[in-house]
This record gives C-alpha cells, structure tokens and sequence, in this order.
C-alpha cells in the first residue's frame, strides 16, 4: 500500500503520508519525461554548466567527506574544514575562473549592460569587507 493511514488529525480529518522513497522515484520519473518530451534537440547541457551544478549539489548536501565515509573526530577539524572538500572547491573555482576567461567577450557585455548592479554589488562586498 502506497499511503500509510495514520491517526485523525485534531480537526477531525484523516492525514496521509507517501513514503519518501516512493516521492522521489515519482519525481525523478516525471523530470525524466519532461526532458524526453523537450522538442528542442539543441537544448543539451553544455559542460561548463556541469561546474556550477556541481557546486550545488554539493552544497545541496553532504559535504564530499561524508560521501567518503570520513568523519571529523573533534571539532578544530569541524573548524578547519576537511582537506578533500578544500581541494574540491578549489578544483571548482578554478574550472569557474578558467570558464569565465574563455567567455569573457559575453561576460563584459553583461557586465557592461549591468553598471548600476555591479556597482551596487561591489558596494555591498566593500561594506560586508569593512564591517568585519
């Protein structure tokens, strides 16, 4: 049975719960026919996409040593940080940058279309820089 029945709520009405397992394969099912149905064959993932969603998923999550089984014994190493999960984002931000200089042309027009935002972002980096 795919709904567990469980107790009458206070108001009197009946609540129901799907198990998560069940909700996720549901969800990862409808996603998966809703690329298969996407009538525009052009519209594939590049691979510097796969850097920021990297990025998110990672954060979206565990960190990479927990993927691995490490854990951290004491808490100046919960501090600190984990060595792997340091490399990692490195590797990331790297990738970032290195995608970053080979678009530059497309970069500088959104930034050039931009000013008042990007003035306004580096105003509120130098303020969060000069109040710590």
């Amino acid at each position: 049975m795919l709904l567990r029945q469980r107790r009458p709520e206070v108001g009197g009405g009946w609540e129901s719960r799907m198990p998560p397992i069940v909700a996720t394969f549901v969800y990862a099912c409808g996603v998966a026919v809703l690329f298969w149905l996407d009538p525009d064959l052009r519209s594939r993932l590049s691979a510097p996409f796969l850097v920021p969603l990297a990025w998110l998923l990672i954060n979206g999550s565990r960190p990479i040593t927990a993927w691995l089984g490490g854990n951290a014994i004491s808490p100046d190493q919960l501090l600190e940080g984990s060595p792997v999960d340091r490399a990692v984002f490195l590797l990331l931000q790297i990738a970032g940058i290195v995608i970053l200089v080979q678009r530059w042309g497309k970069v500088e027009k959104i930034l050039r279309a931009n000013a008042p935002l990007l003035l306004f972002a580096l105003y509120g980096a130098f303020s969060i820089d000069f109040a710590g």
